[in-house]
């Protein structure tokens, strides 16, 4: 169905506020209350990993973070339902390169699995949008 990698990145040095890998603060916050659950936060083969360092300063629990290894089957929308479907996340990181509808059937899809579902260059652009403000 889909496979997944359970390495996380050991180093801790070169950590900044906004992860090097491109992901935002704010989704490290919201990765840090999901990581309270006994469900996993699958990161998708399109989204970089988070280092090991990062998910420790944002008390994200490493043990339950995986990425998920590209799929030569299933595109990511395909492989994001069925990760929801499984009902074992209780956060999925996407690209977000989805359309209007795409979107709005996972955000309905993750409300009803009790996940919640992050897309990623929303996260970007508001993240860069804060910066520019501050």
């Amino acid at each position: 169905m889909y496979r997944f990698e359970s390495h996380m990145h050991h180093s801790t040095s070169g950590f900044q506020s906004n992860s090097s890998a491109g992901i935002p603060q704010c989704v490290f916050t919201k990765l840090s209350h999901a990581s309270h659950s006994r469900q996993w936060i699958f990161f998708t083969a399109q989204c970089p990993r988070p280092t090991y360092g990062e998910c420790l300063h944002y008390s994200v629990d490493v043990d339950k973070v995986m990425q998920l290894k590209p799929s030569h089957q299933y595109s990511e929308l395909e492989v994001v339902t069925r990760v929801l479907q499984a009902r074992n996340a209780s956060a999925i990181v996407t690209s977000g390169q989805f359309s209007t509808v795409e979107r709005h059937c996972l955000e309905s899809l993750a409300k009803e699995q009790g996940c919640q579902v992050v897309f990623l260059n929303d996260s970007v652009a508001a993240s860069n949008h804060f910066d520019r403000i501050h």
